[in-house]
C-alpha cells in the first residue's frame, strides 16, 4: 500500500485494492482515537466526512473569458480590480483577524483558507481560480491546492499590523490583571511593570 503523510491536507489516503477491485479496509480505520491533537485529529476514524465534493485540479480546458466570480492570478491593475479578486479580498479581510489570532493553530488556518476557496467555488456561477497563459491569452484553472495556498498568502498579507494589534491586546489584558492599585484606588500604567 502506498504510504502517505497523514498531515497532507490536499490528498486522501489511497485505499489498498484487492484482486477483486474492492478497497480493503483495515480494522484501525474504524477506530476512534480520543484526545487532542496530531494522531487523534488526523486518524481516519475521527475525520468528519462531509458530502463528497470533487477536488478541482489544475489545468483542464482553456477558458476564453473569466466571469465576475472568477479569481485571477497575476499582477497589475486589471487583475486587482477584477470583481472576483475584489470579492476574495473582502472575504479575506473579514477572516483575517481569526486567522492571525495567536491561538489559531496551523490546521485551523488551513481550514479557514480552504473555506474561503469553497465559498468562491460555490457562487453562482461557480468561481474559479485562474491563471493566464501569456502565450495564448487563455485562462487555466490553478486547482484547489494552489487556490488554498494563494488564499493563505492573502490572509497573511500585512500580518505584522494584525500581530502588533494582538500583542497590544494581550499586553493590556495581562497588564490589567497584574496592575497594582495606585494610592487613589485606581490602577495606573505608571505603577506597573510589564513582564
Amino acid at each position: 500500500m502506498e504510504q502517505q503523510h497523514m498531515g497532507d491536507p490536499y490528498s486522501s489516503p489511497k485505499p489498498e485494492i484487492s484482486a477483486g477491485g474492492d478497497p480493503i479496509r483495515t480494522a484501525t480505520d474504524n477506530v476512534v482515537l480520543s484526545g487532542r491533537g496530531g494522531a487523534a485529529n488526523s486518524h481516519p476514524g475521527n475525520v468528519r466526512r462531509s458530502s463528497p465534493k470533487a477536488k478541482i485540479s489544475a489545468g483542464g480546458d482553456p477558458i476564453q473569458t473569466a466571469t465576475d466570480n472568477d479569481v485571477l492570478s497575476g499582477r497589475g491593475g486589471a487583475v486587482n480590480s477584477h470583481p472576483g479578486n475584489v470579492r476574495l479580498r473582502s472575504i479575506v479581510g473579514s477572516m483575517k483577524a481569526g486567522y492571525l489570532c495567536p491561538k489559531t493553530r496551523k490546521l485551523q488556518k488551513m481550514q479557514i483558507a480552504a473555506a474561503i476557496v469553497r465559498t468562491i467555488r460555490e457562487l453562482d456561477p461557480p468561481g474559479r481560480f485562474l491563471k493566464e497563459d501569456p502565450g495564448t491569452g487563455l485562462w487555466y484553472e490553478i486547482g484547489d491546492k494552489a487556490a488554498t495556498r494563494k488564499t493563505g498568502q492573502a490572509l497573511r498579507e500585512n500580518s505584522s499590523e494584525f500581530r502588533m494589534c494582538w500583542r497590544n491586546i494581550l499586553v493590556k489584558s495581562i497588564g490589567a490583571q497584574h496592575e497594582p492599585l495606585s494610592p487613589s484606588g485606581t490602577s495606573s500604567p505608571a505603577d506597573s511593570v510589564l513582564p
